[in-house]
């Protein structure tokens, strides 16, 4: 299965500790469109079709799924799972690049819709799916033609690591907001936003040094984040 692809997922059995709370019911999802829960999503994108698969989750704030009946759990769920049906989205049928592209480009947007609904996690999933999926594209070093292609391409993947990098800050994985800033970094090392974010990242994991080093950075640049850099110092 993959980003975009149309999956029915045949829910066998969902646990709550010693209590069976879902039992036997089918959900029929766009994946990564947000239909379902966190734990779902990112549970199916992973799976192949007659895949089956159990599924521990103790974030609880990825568990809720009114479809299923689930409320807010009190605690560890245990999800056991089988896709029973797969239908494969534009992305995985197109062919040429500007097509590829241009799906790529639709599905950072919904990407960004997801953010703004707080679904942090399935965006920042998303977000890397389309830079991982970029990268087949990206081959245009060898067969893409044209400098304006080649240019949409590399902006994409820097606005994916950027988005990926933020909504990292948000659940408070660090590391990935740094590994994600350095990505951008490695090709534009005045890029004032991952200087910030890598900066904010360090400074919550108390490597002080590294954080005012990318503030100084940013106060050199003199741009429109000398405030925040300020702020981090």
């Amino acid at each position: 299965c993959q980003d975009a692809g149309r999956c029915t997922l045949l829910i066998i059995s969902v646990t709550e500790g010693d209590s069976i709370i879902v039992q036997n019911q089918t959900l029929t999802f766009t994946l990564g469109d947000g239909d379902v829960c966190d734990v779902i999503e990112c549970a199916a994108v992973s799976m192949c079709l007659q895949e089956a698969a159990l599924i521990t989750c103790s974030a609880v704030d990825m568990a809720e799924e009114p479809k299923l009946g689930i409320a807010r759990p009190a605690k560890t769920l245990v999800f056991h799972v089988k896709v029973i049906g797969y239908e494969k989205s534009i992305g995985e049928r197109v062919r040429r690049n500007s097509e590829q592209l241009a799906f790529l480009q639709s599905r950072k947007a919904v990407g960004v819709s997801l953010f703004k609904c707080g679904r942090f996690r399935l965006a920042a999933q998303l977000f890397h799916e389309v830079h991982r999926r970029l990268g087949y594209v990206d081959e245009y070093r060898g067969r893409l033609k044209g400098e304006d292609l080649r240019g949409q391409v590399a902006d994409l993947k820097r606005s994916c690591l950027l988005n990926r990098a933020l909504c990292a800050l948000k659940y408070g994985d660090l590391v990935a907001v740094i590994l994600a800033c350095d990505g951008v970094l490695d090709e534009d090392l005045k890029n004032v936003k991952a200087l910030l974010r890598r900066a904010q990242a360090q400074l919550s994991l108390g490597h002080f040094m590294e954080a005012a080093r990318d503030a100084r950075r940013v106060l050199e640049l003199g741009t429109d984040g000398s405030a925040e850099a300020q702020r981090l110092l």
